[in-house]
């Protein structure tokens, strides 16, 4: 996943009737693989892994300048994406146990999710208001790495390219 420097401009964009933001509390990114590994065989040698691919990564500026569409979600699409894609296929390498969507899909787009699993009408009127404020330049920093602990994804690490920043 990546983090962006800038505040998530979109925070505040939420489907009517939802009274909290807390029911999406994943802060905005870009999944670099999901899911890893399940935590009972997490070991360290795994979190040196990504690590290593993190500082061998130099941070990138990426644009999201349009939205997208997969059934029922509505998407940002980074561009330049084949610096998503490469970190997906370097992972995927390092751990090919470790499949993107469990393999459920023959080709990863790259993508920051701004409304899922949500009515026709309201995926429309969140892209508009999206697409109004578009284009977004954000920096591409790091790799976190998130668990759900039964009720909301909390960071476990933060790995920084090129090893820049505290871990």
């Amino acid at each position: 996943m990546f983090w962006f420097r800038r505040r998530n401009r979109w925070s505040r964009v939420r489907a009517p009737g939802t009274t909290s933001r807390r029911s999406s509390p994943m802060p905005a990114h870009v999944t670099v693989l999901y899911p890893w590994l399940p935590r009972e065989e997490l070991g360290a040698d795994d979190l040196d892994g990504v690590r290593s691919l993190a500082r061998a990564s130099t941070p990138f500026e990426a644009v999201l300048a349009r939205t997208a569409r997969f059934p029922r979600t509505l998407w940002l699409d980074p561009r330049p994406a084949d610096r998503f894609r490469a970190l997906t296929e370097a992972v995927t390498l390092r751990w090919p146990q470790a499949q993107p969507y469990g393999g459920e899909f023959e080709t990863v787009v790259p993508h920051l999710t701004v409304a899922h699993e949500q009515p026709e009408e309201v995926l429309a009127e969140v892209a508009a208001e999206v697409s109004a404020a578009l284009p977004v330049t954000f920096s591409a920093t790091a790799l976190a790495l998130h668990e759900f602990d039964g009720v909301r994804w909390v960071e476990r690490d933060r790995f920084d390219f090129g090893g820049s920043g505290a871990e």
